[in-house]
Order: C-alpha cells, then structure tokens, then sequence
C-alpha cells in the first residue's frame, strides 16, 4: 500500500500509519437538510476496495438498474491511420529549398 511504502521511506513505524481513509460524505450545502437520513457504519468485510466491501444490490438500488455511464461514439467505422504529410512531397521540398 503506498501509505505503508511511504511510512517506510520516511522511516516511520508501518504499523501505526492508517492504512484506510474516513469514509465521511462531503454533502453539497444546498442538501445538507438529507444529512439526518444519511447513516454509515462499518463494512463487515474489509478490502483494499470499497466495490468487494459493499453489496452490489445495494450500489444498484442506489444508482438505479444500470450505473450512471455515457458512452459517445466519437468516430463511426474502424480505426484507420491518416498520415497528415507526404514524406516523399515533404523530402522534395526540404531538398529543392537548400
């Protein structure tokens, strides 16, 4: 974990550097009147990721059925490559012009 690596470097005790973050909610001030109905408690499991610590179900009854993504097309067909100068054209130049 890199605050373990960092302890280490700076010669610090490793084991008494938090290895985990608060989880407190930054609420916007326009919401703070939700703030009441917001309650957190430890995970049951721990895990260097909040994804393997939480229930699926719950980040979808959360989010809805499907998570928040936008995916654009933002070119249609497949990859191609468009050289931008002919080298044989930019050579002849370079050449002519010494």
């Amino acid at each position: 974990m890199l605050a373990k690596n960092a302890a280490k470097k700076n010669g610090l005790d490793v084991d008494s550097v938090a290895t985990r973050a608060p989880l407190k909610p930054c609420i916007d001030p326009e919401f703070e009147h939700l703030a009441p109905f917001m309650r957190s408690a430890e995970p049951e499991t721990k895990s260097s990721s909040i994804y393997d610590e939480v229930d699926p179900r719950t980040i979808l009854d959360f989010y809805g059925d499907e998570l928040p993504t936008k995916v654009e097309a933002w070119n249609v067909g497949p990859a191609t490559f468009t050289p931008r100068f002919n080298s044989t054209e930019m050579r002849t130049r370079v050449q002519s012009s010494e």
